[in-house]
């Protein structure tokens, strides 16, 4: 049986780069929290714009794919799931819409966390919702030719319904306590959690799920508007070799927890720089069409209607195309592609 010791687990978060981004991240909360002059609408579009990435992309890092059309169309209701992937990607948008609105009251238990594991699967049937792995599991990788091989071997069956309680332990005991940092408490819960590997399958939906859950629950509620998911997703590669760093040697307690803790700060970082991006329209004096000129200006490559309304969110669709028009006409850009699917790009 592993020993949760947080606290040393976290000795390896110490150094000046992680107080460095501690800091980083608590100035940008604090000016993320008092930027009251938000439209209730513009935070409503970012809200539902994220709860659809989110679905999509940490899906999509399991393998558990359909096109970004069709997810959108399961996601609003205007179409059915036709397969266990559809139904997949309609039980991970449940779990996050539960833990946008009552994160407060859900408890970090093992308790709560198979109840949530039960919600994931709640559009199939599955003989592994919300229940324990019931065989060993390994965690496996395949490299350029296709060979697979083991990367890790979780705790086993056996002991993962009590490591799993001791983990939430340990985490409720720390924040009790008061002794350590939630921004360095969270990065190992996950991570042992990942270790522990304690279902069969959802995992690593589960431990997105728990990571946007910790966060809410201290008080960095990014998550809410920028989707943590798809950031993983874009940094897939560097999260596995992460996660493969940082738990190597972790049954016996001397893995290195710095490179899982480093990537997830980084993550966090990330999405409360891009909620600033996408709020700059507040301060900005700026004529709408100039906010998507510089938009184009700043953004090397292929643009789409799509990107300059997430970046944009409080300029309307119409406006968007009039613009772009308007550019076309101008020959400041050019298009790529005609149709729905347009894109865009600076001449």
């Amino acid at each position: 049986m592993r020993n949760y010791d947080l606290k040393n687990e976290t000795k390896p978060f110490l150094d000046q780069s992680f107080i460095a981004k501690i800091a980083f991240i608590f100035e940008s909360k604090g000016r993320a929290d008092n930027v009251s002059a938000i439209k209730p609408e513009i935070l409503e579009h970012l809200l539902q714009s994220a709860i659809i990435e989110s679905t999509i992309s940490s899906n999509r890092i399991e393998g558990i794919n359909t096109s970004d059309n069709r997810a959108r169309e399961i996601l609003s209701g205007s179409a059915k799931p036709a397969n266990r992937s559809e139904n997949e990607i309609l039980g991970y948008q449940k779990c996050l819409k539960k833990v946008h609105k009552e994160f407060e009251s859900i408890p970090i238990s093992s308790a709560e966390i198979l109840k949530l594991h039960k919600l994931l699967f709640s559009y199939q049937e599955s003989p592994f919702a919300g229940k324990y792995k019931t065989d060993d599991n390994v965690i496996e990788e395949t490299d350029a030719t296709g060979k697979k091989a083991v990367r890790f071997v979780p705790t086993s069956y056996l002991e993962a319904p009590m490591e799993l309680e001791l983990l939430c332990s340990a985490y409720n005991d720390s924040i009790r306590k008061k002794d350590i940092n939630p921004l360095l408490l969270i990065p190992v819960f996950v991570l042992d959690f990942l270790c522990i590997h304690p279902f069969q399958d959802g995992n690593g939906r589960m431990s997105r799920l728990l990571t946007l859950l910790l966060l809410y629950k201290n008080g960095f509620n990014i998550g809410k508007y920028i989707s943590i998911e798809k950031a993983v997703e874009e940094t897939k590669e560097g999260y596995y070799q992460a996660l493969k760093n940082s738990s190597y040697d972790w049954h016996s307690g001397n893995n290195d927890t710095a490179y899982f803790g480093q990537y997830l700060l980084e993550i966090v970082i990330y999405c409360y720089k891009e909620f600033e991006n996408r709020t700059l329209f507040i301060q900005s004096k700026e004529s709408k069409f100039q906010r998507i000129k510089t938009f184009i200006d700043d953004n090397i490559g292929l643009i789409t209607k799509k990107d300059i309304k997430e970046h944009c969110p409080d300029i309307s669709v119409t406006t968007i195309e009039l613009t772009l028009s308007t550019l076309l006409n101008q020959g400041y850009i050019l298009k790529k592609s005609g149709g729905r699917f347009s894109s865009y790009q600076k001449a």
